[in-house]
């Protein structure tokens, strides 16, 4: 999962296609991860589209053990390969550089455990591990993805007042409009728990739109050091990072190197995050780009001060439901229900000069991230608070809608 999330930055994926490939790649890495182990119960069946799984040949047993480490290896490479490079194509990618990294893990990996299981667990592990990686690719090549790419240059938003408009300094055009289309992992569909309509435009001083722009305004024109340090620490920005759901799949991988978890375990967690986010984002692109709403920095220039700037770049997009709040509340949900309300610090951006930041539970950390996008100038605060709720739904769902364990 490290190595996906090197990907996400060398290929400079924005949050939707990193969620994308955070989600089938957990899965790859949970079903390799628990082959021949009775207590956990595989996803086939379960997902969306995800039908019967190659079954290991010949069966699980004392004299024919599999190696499950080594399945979800090669599992894990078949996806992520497939999936990694050149998933957004605006950008110009290095798909040869991402590439190299998942070959040159392959192969670490596969010269350790071959110094440690016989020859013919291995083998047969890996073979496995080929025949589940192409089932999940293939399933993954189904999902509408390569339909909604390419539906982003052909998009033209809507004009009018209360519309969302390109915004400084890049003024890009909007980022994957069709998203929303994509198929979802355990929601029935993308609007399922789509959240009441934002606050009705108005550009009336007296207006509650209007109030909503005035305390976005006043609160990048006096964050406090700690709410500057919350806007950067959650920002996520494509390119430096491996964006926001990246950020919550950093946290499962602290989580599961304190605390020692099995591997199945580790997984499981891995899984629940990343099919999470994956729905987490395309019914929050839905949202945004039904309702198309106007970015507090478009509005406040036109409106009450053409000097002002917020704190963070303002990303392009719609911004009516919050990715972020939407995101970590259904990672948040998904978490409590495994873990339990764990305290834990948050080392994600300390290679970057940031300040750790310490946590009583998940969903505390989700409310920070969420409430990050109002001090950064980014979102007002319904798209915060109905993003969060969105966002909790989300993970409801999957909880109850999933069964890992047997």
């Amino acid at each position: 999962m490290d190595l996906v999330q090197f990907a996400v930055k060398q290929e400079r994926l924005p949050p939707t296609s990193a969620a994308r490939l955070y989600a089938y790649a957990s899965v790859a890495l949970y079903e390799g991860c628990v082959t021949g182990d009775a207590a956990f119960r595989s996803l086939a069946g379960q997902l969306n589209g995800l039908g019967p799984l190659p079954a290991p040949s010949p069966a699980p047993s004392p004299a024919t053990p599999y190696d499950p480490a080594t399945v979800a290896n090669r599992a894990c490479a078949v996806v992520v390969r497939g999936l990694a490079p050149a998933l957004y194509l605006p950008f110009v990618t290095t798909a040869s550089l991402t590439n190299q990294a998942i070959d040159g893990t392959e192969r670490g990996w596969n010269a350790r455990r071959q110094q440690a299981v016989p020859v013919d667990v291995w083998t047969r592990s890996v073979d496995h591990g080929t025949a589940l990686g192409a089932a999940l690719l293939a399933w993954a090549d189904a999902d509408g993805f390569a339909a909604a790419n390419a539906a982003q240059g052909t998009y033209v938003p809507p004009i009018g007042p209360g519309f969302w408009i390109p915004t400084p300094p890049s003024l890009l055009r909007a980022l994957q409009p069709a998203w929303g289309t994509l198929r979802t992992f355990v929601l029935v569909d993308s609007d399922e728990c789509a959240p009441p309509a934002p606050t009705p435009f108005s550009s009336d001083p007296s207006s509650a739109f209007f109030a909503e722009n005035l305390e976005v305004y006043a609160a990048v024109n006096s964050l406090t050091p700690e709410q500057r340090e919350i806007a950067f620490f959650w920002s996520d920005d494509p390119g430096t990072t491996s964006t926001p759901p990246g950020h919550w799949v950093n946290i499962v991988s602290q989580l599961a190197t304190r605390d020692d978890l099995p591997l199945a375990v580790a997984a499981e967690a891995y899984a629940r995050v990343g099919l999470a986010v994956g729905d987490a984002f395309i019914a929050c692109w839905r949202t945004k780009y039904l309702h198309n709403y106007i970015r507090p920095v478009s509005y406040i220039q036109e409106h009450i001060d053409r000097t002002w700037q917020p704190l963070l770049g303002t990303p392009p997009f719609p911004e009516f439901t919050s990715g972020h709040s939407t995101q970590s509340g259904a990672a948040a949900t998904v978490l409590t229900d495994l873990f339990g309300a764990v305290a834990f610090a948050d080392w994600t951006h300390a290679s970057r000069g940031l300040e750790v930041r310490f946590f009583e539970s998940f969903h505390q950390a989700a409310g920070e991230a969420a409430i990050s996008r109002l001090y950064g100038g980014i979102h007002y605060r319904p798209a915060v608070e109905l993003g969060s709720e969105q966002g909790r739904c989300i993970g409801a769902l999957l909880v109850s809608r999933v069964t890992f364990r047997n």
